[in-house]
């Protein structure tokens, strides 16, 4: 049995796959996941077992904030399963979305040649799809921008499931739909796990009738093109046209079909466009204003400006992009006077914490803000664990840190907060002062009943120089940390090397 999974399946690419997940998931492990590339690299027994079991292993929750302080209710997989999900989906990919239109944007297989489990890099994605938008705002009158309320989270679990089946085929098709099952029987956990080009690649999938359905309307809103002109980028819409009734007889075929398929239209983000605001819309999505004055020389801050003002003009519902497009810029070009509208308004945007820590880190900023964190921590703004593990990740993981900050990472193990804070928080104090970490993490370890807090404070642990017996027992309670515990005696048990940027 175990050998026909070796021939249908490819663990080296599903490695590679899930790795280029890791810079934008919502969990940043400080170790960077290495139970991925041991078990590929050495014996697949552990994988093997998990194929051939039945279900799930048990995840993390997480409550990701996104703009004007809603939340994503997501989970994180255990090693393991996750590498299992993305080999299943991988072999089926050809399957699943060769057909993908042009138009259709992100965690596709290319346009030209098909391989399975082969996907068009993201980064060139979201560029095409940038430049798409552009120059159809900048071609046609008026545009209609729609999405899909909580999409991957709304999506029918047996529906799914049935499609995914069926046409995967065989044993592929059943182990996949059982752990999309095992997954949705998680209380406030429905659809698809998010944050998973797997999950991606079987959400596009299941959009294939909206697809249809799009290129029709965009072909009557602008029957003079010479082809379609609708864009998605998931569950994210746009069509253009030269009717306005046109677009909006469209969005109500949209509707409809979105029904069908257990969803609901956001309408509150859906508009019909005209003119200068059909332009201006589509190009704060690209931002090249701003590139384009940092290319300048002298260089043109006025763009950047604009951005930054618009950002903190409403922080609470600035666009995640956005703020991750202007941190990336004042990081990459080293402009660290242009960071302050955005600490002035970052405990507003929980959403932007992950790329606002980085920000203030690189900057060296974090070391006179101490007193700021710990208010912001223990104000009514510090509600999401995830976003005061993000804007943690200020203070480096080596240096001389405030007293104060080591004693709020100390108060926090012991709490078993979310897995983002509590990983964290372990890390830095095993870091930054290990003989004392080691009775706090100890004793935290020995309560965590969640399987993926064990293994981080369980790591941490090990960076603060634990002995190898308790570490053994620690790991060796839980099934899901079985491949951990197999990896360091492999290793002799030393301590993992840490991710750079967790650093």
């Amino acid at each position: 049995m175990s050998g026909s999974w070796h021939q249908a399946l490819d663990f080296n690419r599903a490695a590679r796959n899930v790795h280029l997940e890791f810079t934008g998931d919502w969990y940043r492990d400080p170790w960077s996941w290495p139970e991925i590339a041991w078990v590929v690299a050495g014996d697949h027994a552990l994988l093997l077992d998990r194929l051939e079991a039945d279900g799930v292993h048990r995840v993390a929750k997480l409550e990701v904030p996104k703009e004007n302080f809603g939340t994503r209710p997501a989970v994180v997989i255990p090693p393991l399963d996750r590498l299992v999900y993305q080999s299943l989906v991988d072999v089926a990919s050809r399957s699943l979305i060769d057909g993908l239109p042009w138009w259709a944007y992100g965690w596709r297989l290319p346009r030209t040649a098909h391989e399975a489990g082969d996907y068009s890099p993201n980064s060139t994605e979201w560029r095409l799809y940038r430049n798409s938008l552009s120059q159809l705002a900048g071609r046609y009158s008026c545009g209609l921008v729609t999405d899909v309320v909580s999409f991957f989270a709304s999506i029918p679990t047996e529906r799914i499931c049935e499609d995914a089946a069926a046409t995967a085929g065989g044993r592929i098709g059943s182990r996949l739909a059982a752990m999309l099952r095992g997954w949705s029987e998680i209380p406030g956990r429905s659809g698809l796990p998010q944050r998973s080009s797997a999950s991606a690649v079987l959400a596009n999938r299941y959009l294939r009738p909206l697809d249809d359905t799009l290129e029709a309307i965009s072909r009557r809103a602008a029957p003079s093109a010479k082809g379609a002109t609708c864009l998605r980028w998931m569950d994210d819409v746009w069509i253009f046209g030269s009717d306005r009734g046109e677009l909006r007889r469209g969005q109500v075929e949209i509707e409809g079909v979105v029904r069908d398929l257990g969803l609901d239209l956001g309408s509150g983000k859906t508009k019909v466009l005209e003119g200068a605001s059909l332009v201006e819309a589509a190009r704060s999505i690209e931002h090249s204003a701003v590139d384009v004055g940092l290319e300048e020389a002298p260089v043109d801050l006025e763009p950047l400006h604009t951005l930054l003002s618009r950002i903190a003009l409403d922080p609470e519902s600035a666009p995640h992009s956005s703020i991750r497009f202007a941190a990336r810029r004042i990081r990459d070009k080293k402009l660290w006077r242009e960071a302050d509208p955005l600490i002035r308004v970052a405990w507003q945007m929980p959403h932007g914490a992950d790329h606002i820590g980085r920000l203030l880190r690189d900057s060296g900023k974090w070391q006179g803000l101490t007193d700021w964190y710990l208010d912001y921590v223990s104000s009514p703004w510090g509600c999401f664990d995830w976003s005061i593990g993000q804007l943690g990740g200020m203070f480096p993981g080596s240096g001389e840190i405030p007293g104060a900050i080591t004693q709020y990472f100390a108060s926090v193990i012991p709490q078993h907060r979310e897995l983002p804070l509590a990983a964290f928080a372990a890390h830095r104090l095993a870091a930054w002062r290990p003989n004392e970490a080691r009775p706090v993490l100890r004793d935290a370890a020995k309560a965590a009943a969640d399987p993926l807090e064990r293994r981080c404070l369980v790591l941490a642990l090990l960076q603060a120089g634990e002995r190898r017996p308790l570490v053994r027992a620690l790991l060796a309670e839980f099934p899901e940390n079985r491949v951990t515990l197999r990896m360091l005696e492999d290793r002799g048990y030393r301590p993992l090397p840490v991710a750079a940027d967790y650093v």
